[in-house]
């Protein structure tokens, strides 16, 4: 995980592999990718840009809480619309991971921009570009779990057990995937949602806390989210 550090009274943090309700759809149709050339998209990368091609085409409901129902096509258009760069990441940021750097204030208001201009990108594991199968499908899936963290679902909170949870089970279906195994868990319940990230081994997952909005964690896992002084490099 990526080391933090204070920049003009921001908190950074960073969602692994990261809404109050506001509508999915911004109302582009199909032809956005179709008409648009590469300098017109968010996206440079020609495999960045099948995949998220694949996203955009899978127009299949999946149910949210609170009765909400979202699209990989919703994702997608999500990410253009708001011209979110995705690029190959990198081993000093996340690790090489695919994650969103999130910017939190002292009060809990969180966002995905620093402040500083242009816009802050997604970032997408390159060791994806290796693969010899499920190359496109697991691009696609990365690519639909950082989307919903930007959309914010839950509101301009702290990354939570909750909010990864549902960023998993929303990318999962979109490539009908064995794994993770969403069976049989009430998210709920802070007990399940615990024990399905250990479960899954995903262990360092166990740092967030359980819910958006709340501040520590249900565990006394060791903070993994060191903060450095300010200036220093990440």
């Amino acid at each position: 995980m990526a080391n933090k550090r204070i920049i003009q009274g921001l908190v950074m943090g960073i969602t692994l592999l990261g809404i109050a309700s506001v509508p999915f759809l911004s109302g582009k149709g199909r032809q956005v990718l179709a008409a648009s050339t590469q300098q017109d998209l968010p996206v440079q990368d020609p495999l960045i840009q099948e995949g998220l091609n694949s996203l955009y085409g899978h127009q299949e409901p999946i149910q949210l809480p609170n009765g909400d129902t979202i699209t990989g096509k919703a994702l997608a258009d999500f990410i253009i619309s708001n011209q979110i760069p995705v690029v190959w990441g990198r081993e000093d940021i996340c690790g090489g991971g695919s994650c969103s750097i999130q910017y939190c204030r002292p009060a809990g208001h969180c966002s995905y921009e620093n402040g500083e201009p242009g816009i802050d990108p997604i970032y997408i594991n390159p060791s994806i570009r290796d693969q010899s199968v499920g190359k496109v499908e697991r691009l696609t899936q990365e690519l639909a779990h950082e989307a919903f963290h930007r959309m914010q679902y839950f509101g301009e909170e702290r990354d939570s057990l909750f909010e990864e949870y549902w960023a998993f089970y929303v990318s999962a279906q979109l490539v009908q995937v064995d794994w993770p195994n969403f069976d049989g868990v009430d998210p709920q319940d802070p007990g399940q949602l615990q024990r399905w990230f250990s479960a899954h081994g995903m262990m360092g997952y166990l740092c967030l806390p359980p819910y958006p909005g709340d501040e520590v964690p249900l565990s006394s896992t060791t903070e993994t989210r060191q903060v450095l002084t300010e200036g220093q490099e990440e």
